[in-house]
């Protein structure tokens, strides 16, 4: 029974007989958000960053916010190294919604791009808030 205390005691202490402390690998920065405003605001002032569009081509025939470069989210993987001149610089990242835009902040950072911002309710929150022109669907 004091042995089995002994055990119990020594346990819950929270002393390891290892001295090598194991330490979480590294994650990548995630990338921030930004609103539609803030990216009319730096566009208007002649400062807006790259825009990259990660809709597809049909869709960027319907609506378009005049991205530099227009590479599907299904093709980013394939194509990254078209944009490594801006691993450094910040990319604005932006589709649809939102939704494709957010994964593909992933496959940048994770690709080693340091400045990646997500165009928070992409084409549609552009239509609706910034210019009504641009037709939704």
């Amino acid at each position: 029974m004091i042995r089995t205390l002994f055990v119990v005691l020594f346990a819950l202490s929270g002393f390891h007989c290892s001295t090598v402390k194991e330490s979480a690998p590294a994650q990548p920065a995630a990338a921030r958000e930004m609103s539609v405003q803030e990216f009319a605001r730096l566009r208007a002032a002649g400062d807006a960053p790259f825009l990259l569009d990660v809709r597809n081509p049909e869709e960027v025939a319907i609506a378009t916010m005049g991205a530099n470069q227009l590479i599907p989210l299904g093709e980013l993987p394939a194509r990254i190294e078209e944009l490594a001149a801006y691993r450094n610089l910040p990319i604005v990242v932006h589709c649809r919604t939102g939704r494709r835009s957010t994964e593909a902040t992933k496959v940048l950072v994770g690709a080693g791009f340091t400045q990646v911002i997500n165009l928070t309710g992409g084409i549609l929150a552009w239509s609706k808030e910034i210019d009504p022109s641009v037709p939704t669907y």
